[in-house]
């Protein structure tokens, strides 16, 4: 294993502007997350539960890539952050989808067990 793996050894940072986005995805290694928001404007986060990882998974290959992934590839999908895909169409396929609006000066906990949780600074 490498001395340093970015995002679980040492911390990340992004930026974002108005009208960005960040792609569906599982964390890295399947690990817990733990975001804060410095400044700005409040952040919309969706997630899915980890007891519809699987479902999603189904959803993504469907309606993201037309069903030309296998499972795995949508997995491995999963973890580049690179798929779009309305969190519509994730409630529209009978998977619940966590809604939150994190704040400046809060955390956001993203894990398995509670999909989102708000801590304040």
């Amino acid at each position: 294993m490498p001395d340093e793996v970015p995002g679980v050894t040492s911390p990340m940072v992004y930026t974002g502007m108005l009208f960005s986005w960040f792609a569906w995805h599982v964390e890295d290694h399947e690990l817990h997350s733990l975001n804060f928001l410095h400044t700005g404007s409040p952040k919309t986060w969706y997630a899915v539960p980890g007891d519809y990882a699987f479902a999603f998974e189904e959803v993504v290959r469907g309606q993201g890539y037309g069903g030309n992934l296998d499972c795995l590839a949508a997995l491995t999908i999963l973890g580049e952050k690179t798929t779009p895909l309305s969190p519509e169409a994730v409630v529209a396929s009978g998977i619940p989808c966590c809604r939150l609006v994190q704040n400046p000066g809060e955390f956001v906990d993203l894990s398995k067990s509670l999909p989102c949780r708000i801590r304040p600074w």
